[in-house]
């Protein structure tokens, strides 16, 4: 198959950066190239996507493998729960990973549905509820399985967390 490149004609001059990077990508990627579906609607929604959005934009060029991703899942076509967010994370985590290894799957998982995200609100797919509450799930999930890696790896290294009474206490995020 013969990738077919992103239209940029109709973008303006100052907004074309984000489509010349990933033209490049899908030109010099077979894998990309035979993922991208030729749906003239997707096309649509993705040069709108990086015509209007620089960070969508820089994502999909770093990462094209996410664009990928999203094409095959349809996950672009439908809201996701705070629960799919909390499985689909904890799902990409190794089973005991380090401090550096979470924080760089968190980063990749919060790039990736952020896109989808902004795809989703930009393509007209989600309203402002939806898009909100897409948003307040992805940051719920993404708390709650650092929160669990946190109480689990400072547990086991320093004890069950106590008051200056010597209380037991949880754990709890302050600020973000």
């Amino acid at each position: 198959m013969n990738p077919r490149p992103v239209e940029i004609e109709i973008v303006p001059a100052p907004l074309r950066e984000g489509v010349v990077a990933l033209n490049a990508q899908l030109m010099a990627s077979p894998e990309l190239a035979t993922a991208f579906p030729d749906d003239a609607q997707l096309r649509t929604q993705l040069l709108r996507v990086l015509a209007t959005s620089p960070y969508a934009a820089d994502i999909l060029v770093r990462y094209p493998v996410m664009l990928v991703e999203l094409l095959t899942s349809e996950r672009l076509r439908r809201t996701t729960t705070a629960d799919d967010y909390t499985e689909q994370l904890r799902a990409s985590l190794p089973p005991d990973p380090d401090e550096e290894e979470l924080q760089r799957r968190l980063r990749l998982f919060r790039h990736r549905e952020l896109v989808r995200i902004i795809w989703r609100d930009l393509a007209g797919s989600a309203g402002l509820t939806e898009t909100l509450r897409d948003l307040s799930n992805l940051a719920d999930a993404s708390i709650n399985v650092a929160l669990a890696w946190a109480q689990t790896t400072l547990q086991a290294r320093y004890g069950e967390p106590r008051t200056e009474e010597g209380e037991l206490c949880g754990f709890g995020v302050l600020a973000m």
